[in-house]
């Protein structure tokens, strides 16, 4: 079967640390000194600190509520609250809670009980006592309690799961391996022992990596560029520290074994910082190119010399370095978050013309084997629809097990058939949908007289298609979603107004066109030739917009 690769896309939860490094990443001066003097406190970790094992492979955790509460994020807010709104609007709907509201969000990726794997959990900490009962409609809706570890988890059809660790606190676990993990006891001895009880501190974010862990993981794979960082990672623990209560001071360091091991460690950097030196010129002029990429080209060169400037310096049994950027964080900011953006619209345009072209090699595969194509719906004997055509050509989709669980003779919402609308394949979600109306999807077929799928037949290609496959649509982004399964796509009449297609992409929207191709087709094209690019057979020239 021919296939056509999807790229990845960053969820809300990269979202939130790549928002948070970018406001942290454009501020103040360096602090002169180092965090070697900061020892973390030895006072009991907050409920949700103290959850997370020590023994894990990582941590990301963020001081929400004094990052959003600074002075200088507030004058950004004000400045570029859309674009603010954009990148908060996704993370609000992954937490749970607003943004004002939190305190403190920490990832992390916890062994599994018995090895082999990972926990990708969310802590989450709000400055005031949580709407337990709001916030689960929010993220667990139709909740059922179990008990694990004298933990109440709510857990729901959806593999959605989340515990309380007190008022103000809960976890996520979306692998719904919650019970498991809460009737385990947390290690607190680890590579991220360090990072923890600096996170429960007055730092805006702390990162903490378990060097042990990663080599585990790794194994013997090192791309060579980054060979000469090894020794770094031979580190017991490794720690990013952003401090922004007053001026901004990012620092890496790693505590070491012994003093020799430091020595290497120390190399290392130096070596890390030569080969970020021998990239930015690189990257700097790849960003000039984009004419939108400005600022961010101008953030670029300063970080670059920030980066000529710095230097490890090195303890007896630890290596730190600094970095020093200074720039107008509201303005460079906005600028470096709608250039984040623009990033993101692209490669979600790119994800969804992936996901159509994989769609229309699967009806190309589907018609080449019954000798024609699915109608828009499978129907019953007496040509009731039941199920939509994206029923029809899941064993195209490599989903021939999920068509063999469905009951084609019965409508999509039958007590059976409606138990499997929530294992929609992932070609089916428009990528701009990752938050949005759960099972549904945009990618419709025009309907009715004068387009390819009218009655209870499907097309033929190219019989059905005298106008060229090359010059008619197949599928489109439509402007509503609709449950995957059922058999609703887009009504067309000529005597009617053109159906709505997407506004998702500013400028216009993607359509996958008979010949197995797909476009970007403009929202300044003109009715005419739209509707000549819907009907097969209607003999019409293609305008000069098309």
């Amino acid at each position: 079967m021919r296939r056509a690769t999807r790229p990845k896309s960053a969820g809300p939860r990269a979202i939130l640390f790549l928002f948070s490094a970018v406001l942290l990443a454009l501020a103040g001066a360096y602090h002169a000194g180092s965090f070697a003097d900061d020892k973390p406190a030895d006072a009991a970790l907050p409920p949700d600190l103290a959850r997370v094992p020590a023994d894990g492979l990582m941590v990301e955790s963020i001081n929400v509520s004094q990052l959003w509460n600074h002075a200088t994020i507030q004058q950004l807010r004000q400045q570029a609250a859309k674009l603010v709104a954009d990148v908060a609007d996704p993370i609000e709907k992954k937490i749970g809670l607003p943004i004002a509201d939190m305190s403190r969000v920490t990832f992390a990726m916890s062994p599994l009980n018995g090895g082999g794997g990972y926990h990708q959990l969310r802590f989450v900490t709000s400055v005031k006592p949580i709407d337990k009962a709001r916030l689960l409609a929010k993220l667990v809706p139709d909740a059922k309690e179990e008990t694990h570890g004298g933990v109440t988890v709510y857990t729901n059809a959806n593999n959605q799961a989340l515990a309380f660790l007190g008022d103000r606190s809960y976890v996520v676990d979306e692998t719904r391996m919650l019970g498991s993990f809460l009737e385990s006891t947390p290690a607190k001895d680890g590579g991220l022992a360090e990072a923890l009880k600096l996170a429960a501190g007055k730092y805006t974010a702390v990162v903490g990596l378990n060097p042990t862990r990663l080599a585990q993981e790794a194994g013997n794979f090192v791309p060579s560029p980054f060979a000469a960082l090894v020794p770094f990672f031979k580190a017991k623990s490794a720690v990013l520290l952003c401090d922004l209560e007053k001026d901004l001071r990012v620092t890496l360091r790693g505590s070491f074994d012994n003093e020799a091991d430091a020595k290497a460690g120390e190399k290392a950097v130096q070596d890390g910082l030569t080969l970020l030196q021998q990239f930015l010129p690189m990257a700097i002029d790849e960003v000039a190119k984009e004419k939108d990429m400005a600022a961010l080209a101008e953030l670029l060169k300063q970080f670059q010399g920030s980066v000529q400037a710095a230097a490890p310096q090195r303890t007896a049994t630890a290596v730190e370095l600094s970095v020093q950027l200074k720039t107008d964080v509201p303005g460079a900011t906005a600028s470096l978050i709608a250039a984040v953006q623009k990033v993101r619209e692209a490669a979600a345009r790119s994800q969804s013309q992936n996901n159509l072209k994989q769609l229309a090699l699967a009806m190309h595969n589907y018609n080449d084997t019954n000798n024609s194509c699915p109608a828009a719906a499978i129907y019953s004997k007496d040509g009731k629809p039941l199920l939509s055509w994206r029923v029809a050509i899941l064993p195209y989709v490599e989903a021939d097990d999920l068509c063999k669980q469905f009951h084609l003779d019965e409508a999509w919402d039958s007590a059976h058939n409606i138990k499997l609308l929530d294992k929609m394949p992932k070609i089916y979600l428009h990528p701009k949908d990752k938050e949005g109306p759960p099972y549904a999807t945009r990618y419709l077929v025009l309907t009715g007289k004068d387009t390819p799928f009218q009655g209870t037949r499907g097309p033929t290609i190219p019989r059905s298609f005298p106008d060229g496959t090359s010059n008619t649509i197949m599928f489109v982004e439509a402007d509503k979603a609709v449950p995957w399964s059922k058999p609703e796509d887009l009504p067309y009449d000529a005597k009617k107004p053109l159906p709505k297609f997407s506004t998702l992409f500013a400028g216009g929207f993607n359509v996958s066109v008979w010949d197995g191709s797909v476009r970007f087709v403009s929202d300044k094209i003109s009715e005419k030739t739209m509707r000549a690019a819907i009907t097969p057979a209607g003999g019409e020239v293609l305008g000069a917009d098309w």
